[in-house]
């Protein structure tokens, strides 16, 4: 009686279930996503998007400010694609459905990058009738000191020079490129959103084109104050006898006036 002969079939191989496919809806349900412009981004940026469960959405879009919720506003999700209200709706768009670090997204028409997704957080609405605490509740008054006549020096002796007044900031020209123009220029908010930008135009009106154009401002508070620059960059050619729309981010909301530092060809 022969042995019997050893089956060679191979087992079938064991197919792995499929991943569960992760929805740019399911993602986004109670993060809260940091981000900031593409040209600037930084650690910890004072703006962030937050979806909730219930549906609806929040916005901090100033610096060092209390984050404000969108009141009755609510989102959809369809694809990579949010649609946001409730006043005109607004579209962000997402690359893809896991959003993480580093990701480019579009929302109100430009690039921005993000920077932290973390989990939703509890968002509370400052009262509008909120006022800071007067810096004169804190201060402790000082004793009355005599008056003193201050004594002028003899003619010819110069003053010393911790005493001689501070001397008047010398106010630059803003810097130029031949042929291209800067027209008037002013900060807008958008209502939707509550950012604020230097808007205007650039006029190309030499014969040759230009790319990797910046436009510089300084922007002040109502008192003068300077808060800093900000800018905007066209990285496409602007070909002679076009205009470019610009629009530079304001990221303090207590500036008022722009000034225009000047306009320079990136390397």
């Amino acid at each position: 009686m022969s042995a019997p002969t050893p089956s060679t079939s191979e087992p079938e191989p064991t197919v792995p279930e499929p991943l569960p496919v992760v929805t740019l809806a399911e993602f986004i349900k109670d993060k809260r996503i940091h981000f900031a412009p593409k040209e600037d981004n930084v650690d910890n940026p004072a703006l962030w998007l937050q979806f909730n469960s219930d549906g609806t959405w929040a916005l901090n879009e100033k610096a060092n400010k209390s984050p404000v919720p969108n009141e009755g506003g609510k989102y959809t999700v369809n694809g990579l694609k949010v649609t946001v209200y409730p006043d005109m709706p607004m579209f962000i768009s997402f690359p893809k459905a896991k959003v993480t670090k580093g990701d480019k997204f579009d929302f109100d028409g430009r690039i921005w990058v993000v920077v932290k997704v973390e989990p939703a957080k509890p968002v509370e609405e400052v009262p509008k009738d909120t006022k800071p605490t007067p810096a004169s509740e804190f201060l402790v008054p000082l004793p009355t000191l005599p008056s003193v006549n201050p004594v002028a020096p003899a003619p010819g002796i110069p003053l010393p020079p911790d005493l001689l007044p501070p001397a008047p900031p010398v106010k630059t020209k803003p810097s130029q490129v031949s042929g291209l123009r800067v027209g008037d220029f002013k900060i807008v908010s958008n209502q939707n959103t509550g950012f604020k930008y230097v808007v205007g135009d650039l006029h190309n009106e030499a014969a040759q084109p230009f790319a990797k154009i910046k436009v510089e401002f300084r922007l002040y508070d109502a008192a003068g104050k300077d808060l800093g620059i900000t800018s905007d960059t066209r990285g496409p050619e602007l070909a002679p006898v076009t205009v470019w729309p610009f629009r530079a981010l304001v990221k303090d909301a207590e500036a008022v006036r722009p000034e225009l530092v000047g306009v320079s060809i990136l390397p």
